[in-house]
């Protein structure tokens, strides 16, 4: 499944070159309006923004922590069973 600015693709639709509008008016009209309750009868979604973060490694405690939650796993996973954070954030290393 892939999310989809409703928004932007209804502004996208009516980008119909001016030549088709001038010539087929009563078409171009009809598929827009096709379009738009295409558009609007689609289901809508329950989603939320992806969260990101890191492990940290910390051999004093035996552990590695999620730097959201601060939950402690043994084993990194890509994400933290806690609370789901994808753990793909890039760690700046202090100079």
């Amino acid at each position: 499944m892939r999310l989809i600015d409703e928004k932007a693709l209804k502004e996208y639709q009516m980008q119909i070159p001016p030549e088709w509008i001038k010539c087929h008016l009563d078409i171009v009209k009809g598929m827009v309006e096709i379009f738009t309750r295409a558009i609007e009868a689609q289901p809508t979604i329950d989603a939320e923004p992806v969260v990101h973060g890191h492990w940290i490694e910390n051999s004093c405690l035996y552990g590695t922590f999620c730097s959201r939650c601060g939950e402690n796993y043994g084993i990194p996973f890509n994400f933290c069973p806690n609370c789901g954070a994808k753990m793909d954030e890039e760690v700046k290393e202090y100079e």
